[in-house]
């Protein structure tokens, strides 16, 4: 799976597509893998919710007022399916949705909110 990475100093985010073995470096320290958060978590709800439409998927999250704030956004949506990625980039003042095409309801879906971090409607189990 496609980890997602942050520099805690800075805020930059890395998307890792294969692992080289070796340490992700930003601002002279190490960043950190984001762990995807899910159904299940008490006091939050940034699970994004998958509806078909048409010969795709409509993603909203509902956990996220519209407009979103500049203080409290999501910041992409992001769907894969077998070896399909899609990737829908957010604003403040969107509404937190995104339509995708030729993916079907059973996709993986993630969403990046930058207060609340990575969520997703199957999160990955940590190894181990």
């Amino acid at each position: 799976m496609l980890e997602i990475m942050r520099c805690n100093l800075c805020g930059k985010l890395a998307m890792i597509i294969r692992d080289g073995g070796r340490r992700t470096i930003c601002c002279d320290q190490l960043m950190e893998k984001l762990a995807e958060q899910g159904p299940g978590v008490p006091g939050e709800d940034h699970v994004p919710v998958i509806e078909k439409k048409g010969t795709g998927i409509r993603v909203r999250v509902p956990g996220i007022e519209s407009p979103m704030e500049a203080d409290h956004f999501v910041e992409w949506i992001e769907v894969t399916e077998g070896k399909k990625l899609q990737v829908m980039g957010l604003s403040p003042g969107d509404t937190p949705e995104a339509e995708f095409f030729g993916v079907g309801p059973g996709s993986k879906v993630r969403v990046y909110c930058e207060d609340h971090g990575l969520w997703s409607n199957r999160p990955s189990k940590p190894k181990g």
